[in-house]
């Protein structure tokens, strides 16, 4: 059904829908469903309409921070912290060959970069152990054939060395990368 919606060409009006579909499944604990499907839906890598706004709902989905819900049983994450982030490295090869994918990707990279240092920055602190979590997941991503290494280091020193907010974060990132 997600799939349905989001094939429509060049209509992105049920990207929202879609998004927030996909946010739900992964606090159902079907996160492992949805990643599979959003690596076969984004795997001929190019800029295609179905490519773009399947990425775009993944970075959505590891934008929105996870709250408890006495409706959701399945999942089990830090308050406050996206669910995909909490959970690593439950699912860490899905979450990395999409983050290399959004990362790599216009237009879709320009909403992935804030995202990743969204994590770096807002997440990391209240999630123990995140920091180490997302080093060996930007790790993977680095490994990875292509400008991936390249383009990580790059944005790393970028906000290490931001003049209004600095990230030592993403200095500490750097040197781990």
């Amino acid at each position: 059904m997600l799939r349905s919606a989001l094939d429509r060409g060049d209509d992105w009006g049920t990207l929202p829908s879609v998004a927030w579909g996909g946010v739900h499944l992964v606090h159902q604990g079907q996160a492992d469903a949805l990643l599979d499907a959003y690596l076969d839906w984004s795997a001929p890598m190019d800029r295609s309409p179905m490519v773009v706004k399947t990425l775009s709902a993944f970075v959505f989905a590891v934008s929105r921070p996870y709250e408890r819900t006495s409706v959701e049983t399945e999942a089990s994450g830090v308050a406050g912290v996206p669910l995909l982030l909490s959970s690593l490295p439950e699912h860490g090869e899905q979450v990395a060959e999409l983050w290399a994918r959004a990362l790599a990707r216009r237009p879709v990279q320009d909403s992935a970069l804030p995202a990743l240092r969204e994590w770096i920055d807002t997440y990391a602190p209240r999630c123990p152990d995140s920091l180490d979590r997302i080093a060996a997941l930007l790790a993977d991503v680095a490994r990875r054939p292509g400008k991936h290494r390249e383009r990580l280091l790059w944005w790393l020193d970028k906000w290490s060395a931001d003049r209004d907010h600095p990230s030592a974060n993403a200095a500490w990132l750097r040197r781990r990368i």
